[in-house]
């Protein structure tokens, strides 16, 4: 088992692995056109207890940059 990511290269979509470290809840996904797509949910903190954090990246045609959360 293990958790995988799609990626869409403007031809097809890709099937990724991520490592086994990851673990997120993505709640939304928005990509209004190839050149732009957001993402927002939460990363979950290590061990026992682990609390979540807000995510939230975009992508920008090339690669994706988490973007700032406001408190």
């Amino acid at each position: 088992m293990g958790a995988y990511v799609e990626s869409w290269d403007g031809e097809r979509w890709r099937s990724e692995r991520l490592p086994a470290s990851t673990k997120l809840v993505l709640n939304s996904v928005s990509c209004p056109d190839a050149s732009f797509c957001e993402v927002v949910g939460e990363q979950v903190g290590p061990g026992p207890g682990a609390t979540l954090a807000p995510l939230a990246e975009a992508w920008d045609g090339t690669s994706w940059h988490e973007q700032p959360m406001l408190a």
